[in-house]
């Protein structure tokens, strides 16, 4: 196993909350299998909401309330920027990231391209990725579970092109 998975694994075992074992850890070669190892040793539920729209509705609920900002202004495509001026949705943006228990590697760093470039959907899916168990709760469903994984897969491998049976090494090339 290569650094890259082992570095994803201790991503997903921190984003669940939970111990892989070495031995659990060398059969996890697809996101299906990772999401199905998940879905067998979490608490399951039935059913559940779909966590990013519930992450969504956080995050404009606190922009509303801490800047002032109607909430008909903030939509997921909506450029931070664009309802906030910059210094202002600059510190709101990198306060956010302790409201949410987000640590600051996670949190989508606001830069020089501040007004062309953030948009809502990644505050969402930092909350959505890194704290889904602080946020939403304990029991899951296996689409919350994928919903974690796959964002999981997207940002910490690069790989954006991919289904639950792609494999790890010889389909998406991580080491």
């Amino acid at each position: 196993m290569g650094l890259d998975i082992v570095e994803f694994i201790m991503e997903v075992e921190e984003s669940f909350g939970v111990s892989i074992p070495d031995n659990a850890a060398q059969e996890l070669t697809t996101p299906g299998r990772v999401i199905d190892y998940l879905h067998a040793q979490l608490p399951q539920a039935a059913s559940g909401p779909c966590i990013s729209q519930r992450a969504f509705y956080m995050l404009r609920r606190a922009i509303a309330e801490t800047a002032d900002v109607p909430r008909s202004l903030i939509h997921s495509n909506t450029v931070v920027g664009t309802i906030l001026p910059n210094e202002d949705g600059r510190r709101l943006w990198n306060s956010l990231h302790t409201r949410f228990d987000l640590p600051k590697r996670h949190w989508p760093r606001i830069g020089q391209y501040w007004s062309r470039s953030r948009q809502i959907r990644e505050g969402v899916m930092a909350m959505v990725t890194y704290r889904a168990k602080s946020l939403f709760g304990d029991a899951w469903t296996r689409r919350q579970i994928a919903d974690v994984v796959n964002n999981l897969v997207r940002t910490n491998l690069g790989v954006h092109e991919f289904t639950e049976d792609s494999r790890f090494g010889e389909d998406m090339g991580v080491a």
